[in-house]
């Protein structure tokens, strides 16, 4: 019986979703991302460039061993997805598991340039790692593209401002994408500002939930949005929001342990794909965990961080070269 399972998980939830779409999405923002970085031949260059944050340091110690400390848990995190890579295998069998090891080496990562800043807190959750992450380096003077790519509004016409001025007349359709095996410079620059707009989306829906919404349209007497003063007061709740990289890096740790995690293993199989797709996430782990080295090492001075490296070279266990520390 075909996708007996689907198809009960529909008729219990309408809202079950759409394995194309759960699926083929994230390895299309993938394929985006990693063909962004490929395309740059100036990589470590503009790595190099970056501004570096100059904040009078709360506690150097505190904050240069934390940073240290996760960047090399960030390090192993990215090291079980380029040891898959190395070594083969079935990709869907691991495809659940890496899932999440990506979402950590980017998390890790994005901690670790957290304590570089001036913005410290005390062991940050998820969500508030990202918007410190996003409020201090999601910049072009702070990070190469792709991981400057940004919103910095909830509002969606803010958004949508800030969406055309980043395509720069790229014109660009989301759902044509799924269906491209290869991407041009052009449409892995939309189809990246595509998803990221999605992840602004959902961050707008957890901040105004649908009650509140529906509470804002009620007292209008509205039925959409489009009524003006439904709208102002919608935006006026909805406000400034940093939407960044990590934002999207934890859609994939949601799709790893919730609805979409079904599709990770089960319709449509397509060894190539996938098998892309792990080296799309590993060039994409590599190069963030490669600029926050450089932002460590920068911001806690060279000694230190020849310190860090030669620790690892003597006590390091992982098969994963150490060379993307080196910048």
């Amino acid at each position: 019986m075909p996708q007996w399972l689907k198809n009960q998980l529909t008729d219990i939830n309408p809202a079950q979703p759409k394995g194309y779409f759960a699926k083929r999405g994230v390895q299309i923002w993938a394929a985006a991302a990693a063909t962004i970085i490929r395309n740059n031949p100036n990589v470590d260059t503009g790595i190099r460039c970056l501004d570096v944050a100059s904040y009078e340091f709360k506690d150097r110690k505190l904050q240069m061993v934390r940073s240290y400390e996760h960047i090399y848990l960030a390090y192993q995190n990215h090291s079980a997805i380029a040891a898959r890579n190395i070594c083969g295998g079935a990709p869907y069998d691991m495809s659940r598991a890496l899932y999440s090891s990506f979402y950590y080496s980017i998390y890790c990562a994005s901690i670790a340039m957290n304590c570089t800043s001036g913005l410290l807190s005390k062991d940050p959750n998820h969500t508030q790692t990202a918007n410190m992450w996003a409020q201090n380096f999601g910049k072009p003077k702070r990070s190469i593209a792709p991981f400057s790519y940004a919103f910095t509004s909830l509002v969606p016409k803010k958004q949508k401002e800030q969406l055309s001025d980043s395509l720069g007349g790229i014109s660009f359709n989301s759902n044509d994408a799924l269906s491209l095996s290869m991407l041009t410079p052009d449409q892995a620059k939309g189809a990246y500002l595509s998803f990221l707009t999605g992840t602004a989306e959902q961050s707008a829906m957890n901040k105004l939930s649908k009650k509140d919404r529906d509470k804002i349209l009620a007292k209008h007497n509205a039925k959409t949005f489009n009524n003006t003063a439904a709208a102002k007061e919608r935006d006026a709740w909805l406000g400034n929001g940093f939407v960044g990289f990590p934002h999207i890096a934890y859609r994939f740790r949601r799709k790893a342990h919730y609805r979409d995690a079904l599709y990770l293993g089960y319709e449509n199989k397509d060894d190539e794909k996938m098998n892309q797709f792990l080296e799309d996430l590993e060039l994409i782990s590599y190069t963030y965990i490669r600029m926050a080295s450089y932002h460590l090492k920068t911001r806690f001075g060279e000694d230190d961080w020849c310190s860090f490296l030669e620790d690892l070279e003597v006590n390091n266990n992982l098969s994963t070269p150490l060379s993307v520390f080196k910048i």
